[in-house]
């Protein structure tokens, strides 16, 4: 059966009290009742105004408009209800109010110290509006009064002088961007009562923020909670009660600044060590901070499961150690780690995800025969066996291959496998210094030393590759230097 709608226009004064005032019903007989909202202002010049014909009917207009300068409200009813919203202002705040609660849409003060009241005009305030505070260049502190649950998307929005929050203890909802361009917020604690949902980008550019602490009764539910292109926390910290709705990695993909993740000893849902993120028992490696320094990361060997995008955008790490009893690497995990040269995979590993390896392109140690050897081939990148070394940097070779020397003549040219190059002669290394003499930077490529290389009468070749910013020269073979 359609919906039958029923309007009318009131041109009345709407007095800003806890109700709406009392009303003569009118009837349609089509419809349901609808409300005269009187008028409170006796000497209001619109007073007695002869009330406008009825209409009904599919043509009718959607809502009722009761209004003058001082608010106004929309009337909306239907065969199954009717919603009546309210818009006014009380001082500095323009709200609605729907079902009796106020929503705040607009903060218009100067004031520095806020503090977002609890009622406006005898309403009950449960929600701050999407963008209420936004562009508010002259608030420093804001606090929440308690009985306050939704803040909605981007509410604190370039605050540019925004530098501290206490949110209450009764928020269940926080939208996301909420600090979008807040450039002077260094620390954001949240400590709920209520059990709390976060939203996504909710620190996004917040070039000074240093420390995030959850230590109430928060609900991750999104992988990007922190996520940011620039800013956001340097230090996370989980407390007892954090957990993931979907069992990801904590909302802390995409943190451009992460440098730390601390969790508490009591979360049944997550551990840390050294400032890695993994979950409670060890066996899923959920986050190496984008912005964690060290070049070579050893994993735990309770580690079977590496989450996706785990190393996304880490600048430094050079070398991951993977742990035995790994089993899947997951998709994209090396996503735009630029300087990771070496993923060492052990032979337990059977599941790789979806381009896992293939944007930081390493090269990939593991045994002959094994899936992480059949990976490499597959996609062109470089394998290593690694039974054929017996130890790391500056030992030699136990698999017989002599030492390489040049003989002050031989150039010889080397085919990259994928991004790397590799080097297994004296001659391929001469190579690589008459290149870069003649101005081959060999950006963004990386070199494997895979020879014991003397540089005897290489002394008139520049060796420049060796230590260019720009490549990865991956020692994992003695060069000697003859006296």
């Amino acid at each position: 059966m359609k919906k039958k709608w029923v309007s009318m226009v009131l041109t009345v004064v709407l007095a800003l009290t806890p109700a709406l005032p009392a009303s003569a019903e009118l009837q349609s007989d089509t419809g349901p009742p609808v409300q005269e909202v009187s008028s409170v202002a006796e000497d209001d010049q619109t007073a007695g105004t002869e009330l406008p014909e009825l209409k009904y009917g599919e043509d009718a207009p959607d809502a009722v408009t009761l209004g003058s300068e001082t608010g106004q409200a929309s009337v909306q009813y239907t065969e199954e209800d009717t919603v009546i919203e309210l818009q006014a202002v009380s001082g500095d705040y323009a709200y609605t109010v729907t079902d009796g609660e106020a929503t705040i849409t607009k903060y218009s003060g100067t004031e520095a110290n806020v503090v977002v009241p609890a009622e406006l005009d005898g309403y009950k305030v449960t929600t701050i509006g999407e963008l209420a505070f936004s562009g508010n260049t002259t608030l420093q502190s804001v606090k929440i009064s308690d009985g306050i649950l939704k803040m909605d998307y981007s509410v604190f929005k370039d605050c540019t002088s925004l530098s501290s929050i206490d949110f209450g203890k009764t928020l269940t909802i926080i939208g996301g961007r909420l600090f979008e361009n807040c450039t002077s917020l260094t620390e954001v604690t949240l400590n709920q009562d209520s059990e709390v949902e976060l939203g996504t980008y909710m620190f996004a550019d917040t070039p000074n923020l240093k420390k995030v602490e959850l230590l109430g009764n928060t609900t991750l539910i999104s992988g990007s909670t922190f996520s940011a292109s620039s800013g956001g926390p340097k230090t996370v910290v989980f407390g007892k009660n954090v957990k993931d709705k979907y069992d990801a990695n904590g909302g802390l993909s995409s943190c451009q600044a992460l440098e730390n993740i601390i969790v508490d000893s009591d979360n049944p849902n997550f551990t840390a060590e050294n400032g890695v993120l993994y979950n409670k028992n060890k066996t899923v490696l959920l986050c190496y901070p984008e912005r964690k320094g060290g070049q070579v990361y050893n994993m735990p060997d309770s580690v079977q499961e590496i989450y996706m995008f785990c190393f996304k955008s880490n600048r430094y790490l050079q070398r991951i150690v993977c742990g035995e009893n790994l089993k899947k690497i997951g998709d994209s995990m090396g996503y735009e780690a630029i300087s990771l040269s070496i993923v060492e995979i052990p032979e337990s590993v059977t599941e790789f995800g979806r381009e896992a390896l293939l944007d930081a392109a390493p090269t990939i140690w593991g045994k002959k025969g094994s899936t992480a050897q059949s990976y490499a081939e597959k996609n062109n990148l470089a394998f290593v066996d690694v039974d054929e070394y017996s130890g790391n940097t500056g030992k030699e070779s136990t698999a017989g291959s002599s030492i390489s020397d040049w003989d002050g003549k031989e150039l010889e040219k080397i085919t990259p496998v994928g991004n790397t190059y590799v080097v297994k002669t004296a001659a391929q290394l001469a190579w690589l210094a008459q290149q870069t003499s003649a101005g081959n930077t060999f950006a963004c490529k990386k070199i494997l030393l895979d020879a014991d290389i003397t540089l005897q009468d290489m002394s008139g070749l520049r060796l420049e590759i060796i230590r260019h910013r720009s490549v990865e020269a991956l020692t994992d073979r003695d060069i000697r230097f003859p006296i």
